[in-house]
């Protein structure tokens, strides 16, 4: 599926939430410009491919965004922070700007596929 592909609704809750809410000043790993800026080019491009990642389960705890797998399972505590299968990560995450701009195209995404 591509970012052009997905229908993305903001809402004014989700607005409210990210200048509100306490919780969501709460990150497990540090923030990184770099690494914000990467996810939001790729979201910026309307071909850039999205891939859930099941698990088992059938939860999505990681995506494929682009050629970078983010996980994506617990928000907004470690949300997009790079992923790979041996546990090896940088353990930087994008900014909460950017937490809640992936999360608008991952739940839309996950929407679509329902």
């Amino acid at each position: 599926m591509k970012i052009s592909d997905i229908a993305i609704e903001s809402s004014v809750g989700d607005k409210i939430l990210y200048w509100t809410d306490s919780e969501t000043y709460i990150r497990n790993h540090r923030t990184s410009k770099t690494h914000s800026q990467k996810i939001n080019q790729l979201l910026d491009d309307p071909d850039t491919g999205l891939i859930l990642d099941p698990s088992i389960s059938g939860v999505v705890y990681t995506v494929l965004l682009g050629d970078l797998r983010l996980w994506v399972g617990n928000f907004p505590y470690a949300y997009g922070y790079v992923w790979d299968f041996f546990g090896r990560s940088n353990r930087h995450m994008p900014d909460r700007a950017t937490v809640f701009r992936l999360r608008q195209v991952v739940e839309a995404a996950k929407a679509s596929q329902a």
